[in-house]
């Protein structure tokens, strides 16, 4: 059945109001956008009403300084719109009643009474009192209110809009955490029609999906900020395997600009049922210049130190003051040279995160990162809490990525004591990559506080 839709914008943004009309039309319906304002980017136009708006620095200033982002909102009540002082009142009365007449004009010429779907681009009316989606919802008209960007993130709702609307959609995915009762809906995009605003440039092939005219709505900024302070880190990571393996792929694509990593040890065939970079091609081969020719392969641009020794407890020291990491993995099985990173880190004020025991353990439910009075059920955190107390060296700030299920008493072996190991527990595949990755998560985390 062919319905009448019509589409009301602040502004043609980035062509998509008039895209969505173009669809409707595309579906055999008919279908006009009225913008209130032109756009300045040259998208085209159906009905502009080119009420005047204020571009200059100091209005974009002053608007920002009302919005959401400023304001700190993150409850929803806080997202719902409303002036913020008797200006701003006086603002939206004032400019309400130099628009009336022009769009009861509208309405008639265009007769915008027919129409049987009202779809407001925003969540705007012709005017903030909503007073003509009043007069059509009393007609019995369908409302549908649409949310893109800023809407949501910094300008807000429209609380009388929103309660008058029949259907609520967006075509930014991240909008359904933010409100509950939207739909989603695919937005098609075809680089080639944008505005030749700079012909001599190839759109055709899309290289960035959203790059944002407001960065500071969109969170860019935010996100520019974490990627320089991950440019800026230094992640240090002793043992590279099960867990180290990929600990240190989760880092490196993060970003982080500096890695150190660390093992002594080659692979041999019974590494492969967990450890990243343990192939058949890989057998015999240094796991430290393997892992490092994969992390170049994933970021060319990394500071890469590859040391490939077995530390001895009295060369810890020596490496951190050498390196001076902002943050050590420590993902070695044995108990002394662990002990040794811990306590060295935490005289020398360095951030550690220490993995304990996955082998043994099956249930990745357990797996949890804490500080490191707080394990419990791990035999290898166990060894380490009594040689602390031993020494009197306090658990604060010493951070253990864990899992609380009891052992597998039958999963344990001996071996012959080398580099300092006396045992190990049987390892299903799936828990040092989770382990690795829960450690990941933790040093990410600690690197890039946001406000």
């Amino acid at each position: 059945m062919q319905k009448s839709i019509l589409h009301i914008a602040p502004e043609n943004f980035a062509g998509v109001p008039y895209d969505f009309m173009r669809m409707h039309k595309a579906h055999g319906n008919y279908s006009r956008l009225i913008t209130l304002h032109n756009n300045p980017l040259g998208f085209t136009e159906d009905i502009c009403l080119n009420f005047p708006i204020s571009r200059s620095h100091f209005a974009k200033s002053y608007r920002l300084s009302r919005s959401l982002v400023k304001q700190g909102a993150d409850s929803t009540n806080a997202m719902y719109w409303r002036p913020k002082s008797f200006i701003d009142s006086l603002y939206f009365s004032l400019q309400t009643r130099s628009r009336i007449s022009s769009i009861e004009q509208l309405i008639k010429t265009e007769q915008l009474d027919t129409f049987d779907i009202i779809h407001y681009d925003g969540g705007l009316d012709f005017t903030r009192d909503s007073r003509f989606t009043k007069r059509w919802k009393a007609m019995g008209k369908s409302i549908v209110t649409c949310y893109y960007g800023s809407d949501l993130r910094a300008r807000g709702i429209i609380r009388e809009m929103d309660e008058m609307s029949d259907l609520k959609l967006t075509s930014e995915f991240d909008h359904l955490a933010m409100k509950d009762d939207l739909e989603y809906v695919f937005y098609p995009y075809d680089p080639s029609e944008l505005p030749s605003i700079q012909p001599e440039k190839d759109f055709t092939n899309i290289r960035i999906v959203h790059s944002p005219t407001n960065r500071l709505y969109k969170g860019t900024d935010l996100i520019l900020s974490v990627i320089e302070k991950l440019k800026k880190s230094h992640v240090l990571i002793v043992g590279l395997g099960g867990i180290g393996s990929f600990a240190a792929e989760f880092i490196a694509r993060a970003g982080v600009g500096t890695l150190t990593i660390i093992d002594g040890d080659v692979f041999d065939p019974t590494n492969k049922n967990r450890q990243l970079t343990a192939l058949d091609s890989t057998i015999g081969k240094s796991k430290a210049d393997v892992l490092a020719e994969r992390l170049l392969d994933i970021n060319p641009d990394v500071k890469l130190n590859v040391i490939n020794e077995f530390v001895l407890p009295e060369r810890v020291w020596k490496i951190l003051e050498e390196y001076k990491p902002d943050y050590v993995m420590d993902c070695i099985d044995s108990v002394s040279p662990k002990f040794e990173w811990i306590i060295a880190c935490k005289r020398l004020k360095i951030k550690i995160v220490t993995h304990l025991g996955a082998g043994g353990k099956k249930d990745p439910s357990k797996v949890k990162v804490s500080n490191l009075d707080n394990v419990h059920n791990c035999k290898l955190g166990a060894h380490i809490k009594k040689r602390m107390r031993a020494k009197e060296i306090s658990f604060r700030g010493i951070k253990a990525v864990f899992s609380s299920e009891i052992q597998e008493k039958n999963s344990l072996k001996m071996t012959n004591g080398l580099n300092f190991k006396k045992s190990f527990y049987g390892t299903i595949s799936y828990m040092p990559a989770l382990f690795g990755l829960v450690g990941a998560a933790e040093v990410i985390d600690n690197l890039t506080p946001t406000d």
